[in-house]
């Protein structure tokens, strides 16, 4: 994860599996402006924006997320995608760029008050 200056939001019961690459800051490899983290800010063009992961987002590994993305509550990703936009909550999305395939069961809305209601989690704590 490469927060930069805007940052990366996870809130609560939020995925993100191995080898996942989240970026909330990224060159812009237009050929335009010269690209390298090593490189004067004036001879450079920084492309920035908050990524934000809200409750119960799911991410599949493998997967890439671009600056500015926010993933809305209970989204999920599949394996080895690629998301460089805004995607709805509820959905499940895969591929590269990712597309929507289908709606999301919220279920677990039900058994995060569960968790949160038992031994377990107070243990966990």
């Amino acid at each position: 994860m490469i927060g930069g200056t805007k940052g990366i939001v996870l809130q609560d019961f939020v995925t993100v599996s191995s080898r996942c690459a989240v970026y909330a800051v990224s060159d812009d490899f237009s050929g335009e402006q010269l690209n390298n983290s090593m490189i004067p800010t004036a001879y450079r063009r920084v492309i920035e924006g908050q990524v934000i992961l809200e409750d119960y987002v799911s991410v599949g590994t493998g997967s890439i997320i671009l600056p500015g993305v926010k993933l809305e509550e209970g989204a999920a990703v599949g394996a080895m995608s690629f998301v460089k936009h805004t995607l709805e909550g509820w959905k499940i999305y895969v591929g590269a760029p990712c597309r929507y395939v289908k709606d999301r069961n919220q279920n677990m809305k039900q058994l995060r008050g569960a968790l949160q209601n038992s031994d377990a989690y107070e243990e966990s704590r």
